[in-house]
C-alpha cells in the first residue's frame, strides 16, 4: 500500500505461516488478503502459495468464499505465476455454482485468471457464457477485453455470449480501450474469423486492433500479468482506488 518493497518482512512471514499447524484461524477474505499483497508486491513465495493452496484444496467446501475472494485468489495465483490445477479446478466448482453472485468485475477478473495460468477449464467458460451476457451492459472496456481475450486463448466459442450485443457493447468504448486492451480484443477479433462465426467488430475498431497488436512486443500469453498489478492507494478492507483490477464500486468497502 506504501508502495515500497520489504522483501525480508515478506519472506519471513511466508515462513512463517507456511510452517503453521493448520491456517484455520484465517478466513477466506484474510487469506485472498494475503495472497493479493504478494502479488501486487510483486514478492511471490512458492512456499507460501503452496501452503495456502493445499489448505484451500483440503477445505470441504468454499461455501465461505465470496465472489470477490474466489476472483482476488485465482488472479493472485495467476499474477504471481503459480501454478496450481488442482486449486484452480476446485475454485472453479465453486465460482459456477454462485455466478450469478459475481459482478462484471469479478468475473472479468476471474477467467482472465484462467486464460493467463494455462487453465483451460472449458467447462467454467461454457457454464459463465450466460452470466457474462446477462452483464455485458455493466461491463467496462477492461473487463470486455479481458473476458473477450480470455475466451479466445481458452477457445469455448460461447456463439450466447459472442453475438451483435457483444459487438454493440464492445463498439461503445471504442475510444477508451488502452493499446493493451486493443491488442486483447485483436485476439479475439481473429480468433472469430477462424471460427467463421460471422461476427466481426466493425471496421475502424478492427483496424486499431489491428495496429495495435502489431506494436505489440509482450507475448499473448503474459497480456496484463505486469499491468493487471495496480498503482494501489488502498489495500483490502479499505476502499479501492479506481485503479484496481479490485475497485469497489460506490465505494464500498471489501469486508
Amino acid at each position: 500500500t506504501a508502495k515500497e518493497s520489504h522483501p525480508k518482512i515478506f519472506q519471513k512471514m511466508a515462513s512463517h505461516i507456511a510452517r503453521l499447524d493448520n491456517l484455520d484461524a484465517f478466513n477466506s477474505q484474510a487469506l485472498a488478503n494475503i495472497l493479493w499483497a504478494y502479488a501486487t508486491s510483486q514478492e511471490s513465495s512458492t512456499e507460501l502459495f503452496g501452503r495456502v493452496g493445499r489448505h484451500i484444496i483440503a477445505l470441504d467446501s468454499l461455501e465461505g468464499f465470496t465472489p470477490q475472494a474466489l476472483s482476488i485468489t485465482a488472479w493472485a495465483y495467476a499474477t504471481s505465476r503459480q501454478s496450481s490445477p488442482l486449486l484452480f479446478e476446485k475454485l472453479s466448482g465453486a465460482a459456477i455454482r454462485r455466478q450469478y453472485e459475481f459482478t462484471s468485475q469479478n468475473i472479468g477478473n476471474f477467467l482472465w485468471s484462467y486464460a493467463t495460468n494455462g487453465q483451460m477449464d472449458e467447462r467454467l467458460f461454457a457454464s459463465f457464457a450466460p452470466s457474462v451476457s446477462a452483464l455485458l451492459g455493466s461491463c467496462n472496456n477492461q473487463e470486455l477485453t479481458k473476458i473477450a481475450w480470455a475466451y479466445a486463448v481458452v477457445n469455448v466459442p460461447a456463439p450466447s455470449l459472442f453475438d451483435d450485443t457483444f459487438l454493440r457493447a464492445c463498439l461503445k468504448k471504442e475510444e477508451e480501450y488502452t493499446r493493451e486492451e486493443l491488442g486483447q480484443l485483436h485476439r479475439w477479433s481473429v480468433w472469430q474469423e477462424g471460427l467463421e462465426s460471422g461476427y466481426r467488430l466493425p471496421s475502424s475498431l478492427r483496424e486499431k486492433c489491428s495496429a495495435a497488436a502489431t506494436s505489440r512486443v509482450s507475448e499473448p500469453s503474459s497480456l496484463q500479468a505486469n499491468s493487471a498489478m495496480p498503482e494501489l492507494s488502498d489495500i483490502i478492507g479499505i476502499a479501492f482506488d479506481d485503479s484496481s483490477p479490485f475497485a469497489v464500486e460506490n465505494d464500498q468497502t471489501v469486508r
